[in-house]
């Protein structure tokens, strides 16, 4: 498609941008690699994960890797020598004080430094979407100066649970995370002690028809939403996602009809889902729940994915949509 950002996370968005600076289709194998896996642990809180390949894992067999310090001072120089060695590099910037984001509250935000000059540092923001309440935020590439740039990463004293959980599966499978109160970026090493661990189906259900079940046993009872206000939010991420996966599914299928048809069928669920989810929410707050709502659209999703992965499992279809 001519602009995958329109169909990536903020954590995506700049992640596939960093990636495709190194190689070739990068967007092509995120989208081959996504898929909703949700915790179910009664031990955990609830998480979810896009990507059943760990994204940090690169072809050349380096890693990306969190990294942090206390000061900016130390941030800074740490920042520039990753710039120096790779040429750019993912940063945990705070949605709060980019100026031309759509999201007051405080939250991780990554975003690709790509280069430093006489007047400041080259920063882009390749994140573009169009959220469930109608706010629109559009991409940015600029040059921002040491003071907005600190500004931009200043430490969030104490990220919510969510946000905690989101930097944690970013890459699709759990990565150690910075502390709050600190400035953080990510750094691409060799050999890192601070592996990547995959997911296991012991506490997540690992797939999206699965996860899409199992979310709609939970939301069953609409008072979730108000104890998860989260929830929608990172199934707005997970349509974005599937959205892309479906455009590259299309173009893998070469033109199939029966691929195409279900395709469409499931593109058009996850478009309407994030508004289903906001109507759900503001009925609940409202005191007015709509109970069936969200359970049914999660459900009919659920038969939709898996309708589409037995068409996929078919063996003419072998390969098709497969993960890196």
């Amino acid at each position: 498609m001519d602009n995958p950002n329109a169909l990536l996370s903020c954590y995506t968005a700049n992640l596939v941008a960093y990636l495709e600076r190194c190689f070739p289709h990068a967007a092509n194998q995120v989208a081959r690699s996504v898929r909703l896996a949700v915790r179910r642990s009664p031990r955990w809180p609830l998480a979810f994960s896009h990507h059943d390949h760990p994204l940090n894992q690169l072809p050349d067999g380096t890693r990306l890797t969190y990294r942090w310090a206390t000061s900016f001072a130390t941030a800074r120089g740490e920042v520039e020598s990753e710039l120096e060695k790779h040429g750019q590099v993912l940063l945990v910037a705070r949605s709060d004080r980019l100026p031309w984001s759509a999201q007051s509250a405080a939250a991780p935000h990554f975003v690709l430094l790509t280069g430093r000059d006489r007047d400041g540092w080259r920063l882009a923001d390749n994140f573009t979407g169009l959220f469930p309440d109608g706010v629109v935020q559009s991409e940015f590439a600029g040059t921002v100066s040491d003071r907005d740039l600190k500004d931009m990463l200043a430490p969030i004293a104490s990220l919510r649970g969510e946000h905690r959980l989101r930097n944690r599966y970013a890459f699709g499978h759990a990565s150690v995370v910075p502390p709050d109160g600190t400035f953080q970026w990510v750094v691409r090493t060799g050999g890192d002690p601070a592996r990547t661990d995959r997911i296991s189906a012991s506490d997540w259900c690992l797939d999206t028809a699965d996860s899409l079940s199992y979310l709609a046993g939970l939301v069953a009872d609409s008072r979730h939403f108000l104890r998860n206000p989260s929830f929608t939010e990172d199934l707005w991420a997970a349509a974005r996602h599937h959205l892309l996966r479906n455009e590259y599914l299309v173009a893998e299928a070469a033109g199939n009809a029966l691929v195409g048809a279900v395709v469409a069928e499931a593109g058009e669920q996850w478009r309407t889902l994030p508004q289903i989810l906001h109507i759900g929410v503001a009925s609940a707050v409202r005191g007015r729940p709509r109970p069936a709502l969200v359970p049914d659209a999660l459900t009919r999703l659920a038969r939709t994915e898996q309708n589409l992965a037995a068409v996929l499992s078919r063996p003419a279809f072998a390969g098709v949509g497969s993960s890196v």
